[in-house]
């Protein structure tokens, strides 16, 4: 189309200069007068204005689509991994895979759309100006063919500098994630400067290394452009040295070589996208097979209640360190209260994540009514089986939002009951639709911890895993939560860590585990004095 108005508007421009008296314009078998001429090409502007539109409407939405459905595909694999998995990754890397790094991809995709249009308007230009002169055209035949062979080492040099800085971001993004949790320390101990000067250097090497691809990536239009230059001033001499003074002639098709040289450009930018492009794909392909390698596997079969959760001779170590628990085998029939004691790292938090579908066991099974816990739907699983972390999150929202947690089933009732039972009262004194948003550190640690325990109790659960549920809470909140614990239906099932005998006189049975094993069993009168003694044996290692 560009082809066209060009033509004609060099067509006619041409005529009314050389030879005014002319009322007819030839294009090979076709003659248009002048009259004819002039509304076509109005009529091909406006088109072409209609085509450029829609072209930039489709790139734009393609861009955003791509981005859309490389986040969506990388969030569901990212959901669907396993706890250990999540924790493998970079840190920052979740925050880029999910954010920029989709984006970019969508970016690229779109250059490599508009070029490859800016290619056919090119193909076009070049069809029309064969038609009309074909040695003339040999010139930007000749131009791009240069240009694309001239310029690989640069597209390679583009692919390496990427991955180079791709690995700089997830450096800079690590380094940022660890500021944000060290500043405070940092502080305290007046070495503040010493962190800054940690991120500046990441900061730097980034910004180097972006430099440095962001100048090969707009070296290659200069240097074609120059290329491209270079080759028409050779044919205008060639022509010249030909033609004589006789060159009007191939005014016309000088200008549409011109203009499609500019097009070509479209190639040059394929490449330096590819380059881009390449190992972009690769590091979102590495993190998505990481997280697919790991996946919780569920099944269809319906859970409608929860009589007993076993754990059959189950291991899991972890790749990072090694560590993790083995061969453990324990059951928990309805109303039990089972309590996992004994030094840190020795393996509870690892239990408790296996019991809670976060992790899936290497060996060994975990049973739910006596069939494999993989054979059920996890929304049963989880509508039935609850855990309260020691440090819970909490969401941009009120403290009503943030105690229903997304499950539109949970009543305000509900919410209202498990914040009295998690000695939240006081959070109820502006009522549930206060306009007060939680999040961030908008809470004390105590004050979290007892959302997450209400997060927890306000849906019913029958089984109630938690993790030091009053580890940052005072003594007196302590009492109140126990109590409260202890009332609960004797149906309901619950399995705790804590390190606070209160807490674990709730218990029935309670499990001593050291070193990955569970290395005896007792009631708390019966255990808690040998605690004492292997705390004491263990130099004193930490419970929790």
């Amino acid at each position: 189309m560009e082809a066209a108005i060009l033509f004609l508007i060099a067509s006619l421009g041409l005529d009314f200069v050389g030879d005014s008296s002319k009322s007819v314009l030839e294009f090979g078998p076709v003659r248009l007068a002048h009259n004819s001429a002039s509304f076509w090409l109005v009529g091909l502007v406006l088109l072409r204005l209609a085509f450029a539109l829609y072209s930039v409407r489709l790139m734009t939405r393609t861009e955003v689509m791509i981005s859309r459905a490389v986040r969506l595909s990388l969030l569901g694999s990212y959901m669907n991994s396993d706890g250990e998995a999540r924790r493998s990754l970079p840190r920052g890397t979740d925050q880029q895979a999910l954010t920029v790094w989709p984006q970019q991809v969508g970016s690229l995709c779109g250059s490599l759309l508009a070029a490859g249009s800016n290619i056919v308007i090119m193909v076009a230009m070049l069809l029309v100006a064969v038609f009309t002169e074909p040695m003339a055209s040999v010139v930007t035949v000749l131009a791009v063919c240069i240009g694309v062979f001239l310029f690989l080492p640069i597209r390679r040099r583009i692919r390496r500098l990427s991955a180079e800085v791709l690995e700089a971001q997830s450096g800079l993004a690590n380094s940022i994630h660890e500021a944000g949790n060290l500043v405070a320390e940092a502080e305290i101990f007046g070495v503040k400067d010493h962190l800054l000067r940690r991120v500046s250097r990441f900061i730097e090497a980034e910004a180097h290394s972006r430099d440095k691809v962001t100048f090969s990536k707009g070296s290659i239009s200069p240097l074609y452009t120059a290329v491209v230059f270079l080759m028409i001033a050779l044919a205008l001499a060639t022509l010249f040295a030909t033609a004589g003074d006789n060159v009007a002639p191939y005014g016309t098709v000088l200008l549409l070589v011109i203009r499609s040289i500019s097009y070509g450009q479209g190639i040059q930018r394929i490449g330096s996208a590819m380059a881009s492009l390449r190992p972009l794909l690769e590091r979102l392909r590495t993190v998505e097979s990481q997280l697919l390698k790991r996946r919780i596997l569920w099944g269809s079969e319906r859970l409608p209640t929860l009589d007993r959760i076993e754990m059959a001779n189950v291991s899991y170590l972890h790749p990072d360190s090694g560590r993790g628990v083995r061969s453990i085998s324990f059951s928990a029939g309805r109303g039990a209260r089972i309590g996992l004691v004994g030094p840190s790292g020795g393996g509870k938090t690892t239990i408790v994540r296996l019991l809670l579908g976060e992790l899936e066991p290497q060996s060994g099974q975990l049973l739910v009514n006596g069939v494999a816990r993989n054979r059920f739907l996890e929304e049963d699983f989880r509508r039935l089986i609850v855990g309260v972390p020691q440090f819970p999150h909490l969401v941009e929202g009120s403290l009503k939002e943030n105690v229903k947690f997304f499950r539109s089933t949970v009543s305000d009732h509900a919410v209202t009951e498990a914040l009295r039972g998690a000695d939240f009262e006081p959070g109820l004194e502006g009522g549930l639709g206060s306009s007060r948003t939680l999040g961030g550190h908008s809470m004390s640690g105590g004050q979290t911890q007892r959302v997450g325990l209400a997060r927890a109790l306000a849906g019913n659960p029958e089984l109630l895993i938690l993790d030091e549920p009053t580890s940052a809470v005072d003594q007196s909140s302590q009492s109140r939560i126990t109590e409260f614990l202890r009332d609960l239906p004797a149906e309901s099932t619950v399995i705790l860590i804590s390190h606070r005998p209160e807490v674990l006189q709730l218990c029935s049975t309670l499990l001593f585990v050291k070193d990955g094993v569970i290395s005896s069993e007792g009631s708390p009168d019966q255990l808690l004095g040998t605690i004492v003694l292997d705390e004491e044996a263990d130099s004193g290692a930490a419970f929790g």
